[in-house]
């Protein structure tokens, strides 16, 4: 589910600034919604990452290939970029 939500966020997010009129025109609430939704991808992201090995069929070509979701060591390397999304997210904020 946490793995599912990690994809899904991201999206909604992105949607909601071009559907909300407020979150279109106002630039300081835009930056806010942006900043608050980077920061919960980061913990949506950490959450995933130090829950260890985990994966999700999301379906199979045929018997002996599926297409996996997986979370595992090369996802836990990827925490070292989040230091530079908390950076963004910091610099968007002032903004």
């Amino acid at each position: 589910m946490l793995m599912i939500l990690t994809c899904f966020v991201p999206m909604l997010c992105g949607l909601a600034l071009f559907a909300v009129p407020a979150l279109k025109n106002e630039k300081r609430t835009r930056n806010l919604f942006t900043g608050a939704s980077m920061l919960v991808m980061v913990l949506l992201s950490v959450l995933t990452a130090l829950q260890g090995d985990m994966s999700i069929t999301l379906f199979s070509i045929t018997p002996t290939l599926p297409i996996v979701m997986q979370a595992d060591a090369l996802a836990q390397l990827d925490e070292d970029d989040l230091e530079l999304t908390l950076t963004n997210i910091k610099r968007l904020l002032r903004k």
